[in-house]
């Protein structure tokens, strides 16, 4: 009757899901009249199930794509590994998304370990896979090279001021990252000498962060240790130079020219030059890991004569050492004919 008022539980279909999006409900009485629920209520479903889980393993620096397959999943459902929530990606649903029967997820970072991964529906309703996903130490990280690109950012060098402050760069391999419960990044840690230093931001084969500043000059060590803890140390990675010291920048190679004698024989004496900026007059070069002699030189190429040809590798590396301990390779860079 109007200006009555009753409480009506309304229950939703047996295959429907708990959603955000409110829907209208209309009640009959015995007289025929239709009322509507007012304000608009959501549909309260059943708890969400899970009946696979494709991947049940991955790197402990997150991205692997993992797909909970299941029922009764809502459509602002919230995937957690270990209590880090992650969104889904994509769902698998039927036409009219009353059933939502599959949420795809990319699992972030975590410790190396078994983790429980849970479905939480907007209604607060969970499911739990007690060990639903295993995080397995890969590959530890490598450092490769450091260069001090400074705040000009010009040619990176091996030197940094020791009043700190200049960008630091790490080139390497297996860099890790992993995504903390509030969705923020967590970085690799970076110690510089025996200072602790935070980076700024980075990927899979690079870490930029800023030098700090120390006492003495002198060349320092670099350590980065990943999320999952493993570590990599790059000796000598950088010299401090007195504060108003300019360290030369690092030696670039551009290429090779030369090096086939008339005759084509692969012996020592071989003439080639080395092409690129950098080079200091007192510069050592190594060609596939033996000493070649320099003949003729200025900053922007070397004259030298090829150490004699081994026999299993006719496409070599060349090294150019400056004095003060810089290097560049180039990978291949000569091919003995």
């Amino acid at each position: 009757m109007p200006g009555e008022t009753a409480t009506v539980t309304v229950k939703a279909a047996p295959n429907h899901y708990s959603t955000y999006w409110p829907v209208d409900v209309a009640a009959v009485d015995t007289n025929g009249e239709v009322y509507f629920a007012e304000p608009n209520v959501d549909i309260d479903g059943p708890a969400p199930t899970v009946t696979s889980v494709s991947t049940h393993e991955g790197p402990t620096a997150g991205g692997t794509e993992v797909a909970i397959v299941g029922a009764h999943f809502s459509d602002v459902a919230v995937v957690t590994f270990d209590g880090s929530p992650v969104i889904p990606d994509s769902i698998d649903a039927n036409a009219d998304f009353s059933q939502i029967t599959g949420l795809h997820v990319t699992a972030p970072g975590h410790a190396a370990g078994h983790v429980e991964v849970k479905v939480v529906n907007y209604d607060g309703k969970e499911v739990v896979v007690p060990g639903g996903f295993t995080y397995a130490k890969g590959a530890g990280p490598t450092l490769a090279s450091a260069g001090v690109i400074g705040n000009s950012f010009g040619l990176p060098t091996k030197g940094a001021s020791v009043a700190g402050g200049e960008m630091l760069v790490l080139d390497g391999k297996n860099i890790g990252f992993a995504y903390a419960p509030d969705f923020s990044v967590a970085l690799p840690t970076v110690t510089v000498g025996s200072r602790a230093v935070s980076a700024i931001f980075g990927s899979g084969t690079q870490l930029f962060l800023t030098t700090p500043g120390v006492a003495f000059p002198g060349p320092v060590d670099v350590t980065l240790t990943n999320p999952d803890g493993q570590t990599a140390t790059l000796r000598h990675a950088f010299t401090y130079y007195p504060e108003g010291v300019a360290p030369a920048p690092a030696p670039i190679i551009d290429s090779v020219g030369g090096g086939s004698a008339p005759d084509g024989q692969r012996d020592a004496g071989d003439y080639a030059t080395i092409y690129g900026n950098g080079f200091d007059p007192s510069a050592t070069v190594l060609v596939g890991g033996q000493p070649a002699q320099v003949g003729t030189h200025s900053p922007a190429f070397l004259g030298v004569f090829l150490p004699a040809y081994r026999a299993g590798a006719k496409k070599v590396d060349v090294v150019v050492k400056n004095s003060d301990g810089q290097s560049v390779t180039l990978a291949g860079g000569y091919t003995y004919p």
